[in-house]
C-alpha cells in the first residue's frame, strides 16, 4: 500500500483539506467584513484636491466632502489663501467622478446644526479628470450667505425705508398703531 492511500485511510489528507477550507473560509469572511464596513480600498490611494473659497465659514477639518449627498472624502486642512481667501484641502477616495471644470460649494449639513460640509458639482463628462493636488479657483466655489451678512448690506437710509415700508405695511394689513390704546 502506497504511503498516500495510507494517509487518506487513516484520515490525514481529509484533515489537511478541513483545514485548508476553514482558513479560506475565515480568510474570505475578514475580506468581505473590512469592505462592507470600511469605505476605501485597502491599497487605494488618497487623492488631494484644493478649493479657494472666499470665506471658510465654519468648516473643519474633519468635515465631509460629497457628491449628491454620497461621501467621498473629508476636509483635511484649511489655510489661508492670497487676498483674504480661504485653500481648503481635501483628500478624496475616489476622484474618478470629478472632471476639471468641478465646481465647489460649502453648505450646512442640516438645518439647524451648525457645521457644514464641501458638495461637489463633479463637472461635465466630457472634460478631463481632475489632476491629483489640483486647485478649484475661486469663480467656481461658492459659499453659504450668512444672515448678519444679509442684514450689514443695509446702510442707514435702507433700514429707515425697510423700517417705514414694514410699518405701513402693518397699517395696510389693519394692525393697530402702538401709540394708540384702542379704547377710542
Amino acid at each position: 500500500m502506497t504511503a498516500r492511500r495510507r494517509r487518506i485511510i487513516d484520515g490525514t489528507m481529509s484533515d489537511r483539506r478541513y483545514l485548508t477550507s476553514a482558513f479560506a473560509a475565515v480568510v474570505l469572511i475578514g475580506a468581505v467584513s473590512y469592505m462592507a464596513f470600511n469605505e476605501r480600498l485597502p491599497f487605494s490611494n488618497d487623492f488631494e484636491l484644493r478649493g479657494r473659497f472666499s470665506s471658510a465659514n465654519e468648516l473643519t477639518p474633519g468635515s465631509p466632502v460629497r457628491i449628491a449627498g454620497v461621501g467621498i472624502g473629508q476636509v483635511s486642512s484649511i489655510d489661508a489663501g492670497p487676498d483674504d481667501t480661504s485653500i481648503v484641502t481635501m483628500r478624496l477616495s475616489d476622484p474618478s467622478a470629478v472632471r476639471a471644470d468641478a465646481a465647489l460649494a460649502i453648505k450646512p449639513r442640516l438645518a439647524l446644526e451648525g457645521s457644514f460640509q464641501v458638495e461637489v458639482r463633479p463637472g461635465t463628462p466630457t472634460a478631463l479628470p481632475v489632476r491629483d493636488g489640483a486647485l478649484v479657483p475661486l469663480r467656481r466655489t461658492s459659499v453659504p450667505v450668512q444672515l448678519d451678512q444679509v442684514l450689514g448690506t443695509f446702510d442707514r437710509p435702507a433700514r429707515a425705508a425697510l423700517r417705514a415700508w414694514l410699518h405701513e405695511s402693518a397699517t395696510g394689513l389693519g394692525a393697530r398703531d402702538a401709540g394708540k390704546t384702542g379704547a377710542n
